[in-house]
């Protein structure tokens, strides 16, 4: 890995630690109805969920990798309004993750990503995907791929926990320097909050699902760039990765 590619990373990984100071009195509110529940793993459960941040186009068996550190700017404004009102929440929060990327036997790829809980006081997540290319695009105009990806999440001093799973595919255009890509997938989210948050300790979890949209594009120059848009239950977001394709 080039000395540049590794100050950018650094550069990138010190923006994160820099981000989640401003995060930390973060909290969630109390007094949570059923309802502000379901509300809640509807915001915090879809948005954390797994992203590719990848083309269709699988890498190969060896070397075949990709090192990377993303962050996903989650918008948890209205979350403050939930329960008693008491939250402390940003606007935005910023989820970062560290990732690992590796093309496998036969056009599958799989990724792992983690970020643990003690580091910020944000959603942190642990999770993986596995994706299966079914066109390729020497054979057609358009790579494509299905997709499956499950993730669990910990958040604000693990007073939220949750599940996320996700069956999708995506489709590619190689243009060898930038690999625009546009994926679907739906999403299903469960989460529970901790007891003293809730109004009624037996009514403390909850669930969503949801259609997944998004669009991104690889940037391959020395290190690799991925800019990626996501549309979550309407509501837009976007994610940043940067890393070291070999």
């Amino acid at each position: 890995m080039g000395s540049g590619t590794m100050r950018h990373l650094h550069y990138l990984i010190a923006a994160f630690f820099f981000l989640g100071t401003m995060d930390a009195w973060a909290g969630l509110p109390t007094g949570l109805s059923q309802s502000d529940i379901n509300r809640l793993v509807e915001m915090l459960g879809p948005t954390a969920t797994t992203r590719l941040m990848r083309s269709a186009e699988p890498y190969e068996m060896f070397p075949g990798m990709r090192f990377g550190v993303e962050v996903s700017f989650i918008p948890t404004g209205q979350i403050d309004n939930l329960g008693d009102r008491n939250g402390t929440l940003a606007g935005m929060n910023p989820t970062p993750r560290v990732s690992f990327t590796k093309g496998i036997v036969s056009g599958f790829e799989f990724e792992l990503n983690y970020f643990p809980d003690s580091v910020m006081n944000v959603v942190s997540a642990m999770g993986g995907a596995l994706k299966w290319r079914l066109m390729d695009e020497r054979e057609g105009f358009l790579s494509g791929a299905l997709f499956a990806a499950y993730t669990s999440l910990i958040g604000f001093e693990k007073v939220f926990t949750g599940r996320n799973f996700e069956l999708g595919g995506v489709v590619s255009k190689d243009y060898v320097r930038l690999r625009p890509f546009a994926g679907a997938g739906f999403i299903f989210s469960s989460g529970e909050v901790a007891s003293n948050f809730a109004q009624r300790a037996s009514e403390r979890n909850g669930s969503f699902y949801t259609i997944h949209t998004y669009i991104g594009c690889e940037v391959l120059l020395p290190m690799t760039l991925v800019f990626q848009i996501d549309m979550m239950n309407l509501s837009p977001m976007f994610s940043i990765l940067i890393g070291m394709t070999i």
